[in-house]
């Protein structure tokens, strides 16, 4: 196994692809490239015939290094590991022992004695072997040892020997990874997929407005200063049509896209001259990645962008009031529905032009929040879900039959009982209800302001601001784990795609960690 760091690792697959003029041999193993040189004998000519391999070496790109190896099940355990957090830079006894080291030593050599026991027991003679293993809770103790030699001024050489105390048996924290922010934090987390590889990255911005992007393992990738805080979510966009994924979402004054390394793309940031009403809406009509960007605006305006971030010609959208929250797209026996719900409580259905499509007779008195746009069967019985300043929570058709849902609390829909469709969660009175239609899911407690993220197949996390923790709420209403750090809020995927969930959290000082919903 051969391990060589590179700049850029995008370049580096790149100029490796170049070797094979018809094609490299490849293979992929948990979203995970893996290319196969075209001949043999190129490492043992930059590095000498001792690293001469038998067979043409396979090659991946993990993070910043690229791991070469002549056997790929030897680099597919790597990535396993890689995937797992099972390594070196992921290990806090590791890293203790690293941050301790001096960095002028001209040689180094350490290992965690307790977990090197089994491969130091094979280096010893029978008998010395079962003297060993009769002392295993003696053993069981030791962290690190290491050995280093530093030069002095003089030309000699000092040498240093440490050997730490740290049991195996201590407990240790559920986190799979932390990182910091250096400030509070403003919004997110949002999970993002990083193209290369398929995994998913963590993207926070602090109270600076700067956006932080994590990969899946906690690496701090870069950080990029905004103008304000993002309205709503974040979109990914394949601006070129290669491949290549852009991050899309707007500010109050700015449409940004970002890629991957942190840098504006090309013609963004779009200013506005009017600032933005709500977050932006991100159409892909026929899947053809030929996108429209729709800004609502304070002066009632809905602009329509291209994705090189120029209005798009033919839009005539009318201004009105204000939009309270992104236009909605809804498509019913093939005609499209641009749906707006405005301030003054208005909802319109525009085609594709931005003219009228169809006369909306609902109105929304009061409105500051809109849940969801519900598709019918036709135009007429597509339901609009939102709530009005009372916080009572509402439910009406463009028909103009409206129902109430709840009275007096916060809403939020999700898919609680992993059945496909979003059930009503409630908070009211320090009491969080999930309902489906009028059945009763499940109940529970919660104390002071809350917000609610979705998990995968089912459940939900519970911010509690206050108490700056975050709960995980099964799908029956259980909760099998203790509270999670992290009040400002969460979000729930499978980071580094080995079919588990995790957790990231972010807590009130800035604190972003990553945890395990289910036991490893």
């Amino acid at each position: 196994l051969l391990l060589m760091g590179a700049a850029d690792p995008g370049e580096a697959v790149r100029r490796i692809g170049a070797l094979c003029p018809g094609g490299c041999d490849t293979a992929s193993h948990r979203g995970v490239l893996q290319l196969q040189l075209p001949v043999a004998g190129l490492h043992e000519a930059v590095l000498g015939p001792d690293r001469e391999w038998p067979a043409r070496p396979w090659c991946a790109v993990l993070d910043e290094q690229v791991v070469f190896s002549d056997r790929r099940e030897v680099l597919e355990r790597t990535i396993d590991a890689w995937r797992d957090g099972r390594v070196l830079a992921r290990s806090e006894r590791a890293r203790h022992t690293v941050d301790g080291l001096s960095g002028d030593a001209v040689r180094t050599m350490w290992c965690d004695v307790a977990r090197s026991r089994p491969w130091l027991k094979g280096l010893l003679r029978a008998e010395a072997a079962a003297r060993m293993d009769s002392a295993a809770g003696i053993w069981d103790r030791f962290g690190a040892f290491s050995l280093q030699l530093l030069p002095t001024r003089h030309g000699d050489r000092l040498v240093s020997l440490v050997l730490e105390h740290d049991p195996l048996g201590r407990p240790l924290d559920r986190a799979l990874w932390t990182a910091g922010l250096g400030d509070a934090p403003e919004a997110g987390p949002w999970l993002v997929k990083d193209h290369t590889t398929g995994a998913l990255q963590v993207l926070v911005q602090d109270a600076q407005h700067r956006l932080h992007l994590f990969g899946s393992t906690g690496k701090a990738l870069w950080t990029h200063p905004l103008d304000g805080p993002v309205m709503g979510g974040v979109h990914q966009v394949d601006r070129y049509r290669n491949g290549k994924l852009q991050l899309l979402f707007n500010t109050a004054g700015q449409v940004h896209l970002i890629d991957r390394l942190g840098r504006d793309v090309e013609d963004f940031p779009v200013k506005l001259k009017e600032p933005a009403s709500a977050p932006i809406a991100l159409f892909d009509y026929d899947g053809r990645r030929d996108y429209r960007i729709l800004v609502p605006t304070t002066n009632g305006s809905l602009l329509n962008l291209g994705i090189d971030g120029r209005p798009v010609k033919g839009w005539e959208a009318k201004a009105g009031a204000p939009a309270v929250a992104a236009p909605a797209h809804v498509r019913i026996k093939s005609k499209d529905y641009l749906v707006v719900v405005r301030q003054d409580g208005g909802v319109q259905a525009l085609d594709r032009q931005g003219g009228e499509r169809h006369t909306v007779e609902l109105r929304t008195p009061g409105v500051i929040d809109v849940l969801r746009v519900r598709p019918g069967l036709g135009i007429g019985t597509t339901r609009v879900i939102w709530r009005d300043s009372l916080n009572t929570v509402f439910s009406g058709t463009l028909d103009g039959v409206v129902d109430t849902l709840a009275v007096g609390g916060r809403a939020w829909l999700t898919d609680v009982d992993a059945d496909g469709e979003r059930d009503l969660l409630f908070l009211e009175h320090g009491r969080l209800s999930a309902r489906q239609g009028n059945e009763h899911l499940w109940e529970i407690s919660l104390e002071g302001s809350c917000e609610i993220g979705p998990v995968p197949n089912g459940g939900a996390l519970a911010s509690e601001v206050d108490r700056d923790r975050v709960r995980w709420i099964r799908t029956d209403g259980s909760e099998p784990l203790p509270p999670m750090e992290g009040g400002h809020g969460a979000a729930a995927g499978d980071l580094n795609l080995d079919g588990r969930v995790e957790v990231v959290t972010v807590s009130r000082s800035g604190n972003v960690q990553c945890l395990p919903l289910e036991p490893r």
